[in-house]
C-alpha cells in the first residue's frame, strides 16, 4: 500500500539522522517509526483499559489500610512487649497491656476530637 505523508523538515531531518546511524533507507525507517508509533498507541489504549478494571474499589482500600493498620498493631506490640520499661512510661502504664489499651482510648479520643487522656 503506498500512502503520502506530509511531515515537517524538522521531522524528515530527525528520521534521515536516524536513518543513517541504523544504515537504513530513509523510507524504511519512516515505516519502522509509523508502526512504532501504531503500537505505541494500541498498547496505551488497552494500558487505560485494563487499569481501570484493576483499579481498586473503595473498599478493597478500606480493607488494605485495615489490614495495614492491624499488621502494624501486631509488630508494635510485639516490639513493646521486648522493650516496654514502665518506669519511662510516659502514659504512666505499668505493663504493656496497659500501655496499649491507654493508646488506644487516646486514639479514639483523638478521632472524636476530645483531648488526650
Amino acid at each position: 500500500m503506498e500512502m503520502t505523508v506530509d511531515i515537517g523538515k524538522d521531522v524528515h531531518f530527525d528520521l534521515l539522522k536516524l536513518a543513517k546511524s541504523e544504515d537504513k533507507p530513509l523510507d524504511v525507517m519512516a515505516i519502522e517509526m509509523l508502526s512504532l508509533g501504531v503500537r505505541v498507541h494500541q498498547a496505551s489504549l488497552n494500558k487505560d483499559a485494563s487499569f481501570n478494571e484493576n483499579a481498586l474499589t473503595d473498599e478493597d482500600k478500606l480493607r488494605n489500610i485495615l489490614k495495614m493498620t492491624l499488621q502494624n498493631q501486631q509488630l508494635i506490640s510485639e516490639v513493646l512487649g521486648m522493650v516496654f520499661d514502665k518506669d519511662r512510661s510516659k502514659m504512666g502504664a505499668y505493663d504493656l497491656d496497659t500501655a496499649l489499651v491507654f493508646s488506644e482510648k487516646m486514639a479514639e479520643n483523638k478521632i472524636k476530637g476530645r483531648e488526650m487522656l
